[in-house]
């Protein structure tokens, strides 16, 4: 977030410097038992009942502690909202083979907000505003093919289950300029299409004995 003119209420108090750049306070939960808060920087703000967990969090953020390789046990899931740029658009058009064609694309969206909620799967909800509606139309049929075209590749590849998911992805152009896009996948998938590196995968020890 943006939180370099966030206004804390008088009572906390001006909190206890930790690390490099964050501030601790406690705080108190709606059923009346301690919590913290923490700000850091100016566009992280986390919270806690363990005070402790806080600081560790806080370590990771600021780079002094390694980060976990697996989303804590009891972890159902997580919501991520912001803006994105031109490129992440591109890598969506370029599933179809596409993405070429809109080296200007830039120039053709004014805003682009997404929404992501992570569980067993990766929803994303892309809102994008155009310059014109025939921008929006045309930015629309590459995402829809694009879309086709993973989908095809998918059902021929034996992913049954992104097959599925792309079935239900929606693109809708409207007459204002802008474009609403929904579309679910699994996580490596969503890694895949964002240009990440899969997440690493282990190998259970083979039980077999050496002769």
């Amino acid at each position: 977030g943006f939180f370099s003119k966030l206004q804390l209420p008088d009572d906390l108090g001006t909190g206890t410097a930790y690390g490099d750049g964050a501030t601790l306070y406690a705080i108190t939960s709606d059923d009346d038992t301690p919590a913290f808060m923490a700000k850091v920087g100016d566009d992280l703000i986390m919270t806690s009942t363990d005070e402790a967990q806080l600081k560790a969090a806080i370590d990771r953020a600021e780079g002094r502690a390694e980060a976990p390789t697996s989303f804590p046990e009891g972890l159902v899931g997580g919501e991520i909202y912001g803006l994105v740029g031109p490129e992440m658009i591109k890598s969506l058009i370029g599933l179809g083979g596409g993405g070429g064609q809109f080296d200007a694309l830039g120039e053709m969206l004014t805003t682009s907000a997404v929404r992501l909620a992570v569980d067993d799967n990766a929803a994303l909800s892309l809102d994008l505003g155009t310059r014109s509606k025939a921008d929006a139309d045309q930015i629309a049929r590459a995402l829809g093919g694009a879309i086709a075209v993973a989908r095809a590749d998918a059902k021929r590849g034996g992913h049954e289950e992104l097959a599925t998911l792309l079935e239900q992805a929606r693109v809708d152009p409207h007459d204002d300029g802008s474009i609403a896009l929904d579309i679910a996948v699994p996580g490596q998938d969503l890694l895949r299409i964002l240009g990440c590196p899969p997440l690493p995968t282990t190998t259970a020890p083979s039980t077999t004995p050496t002769p």
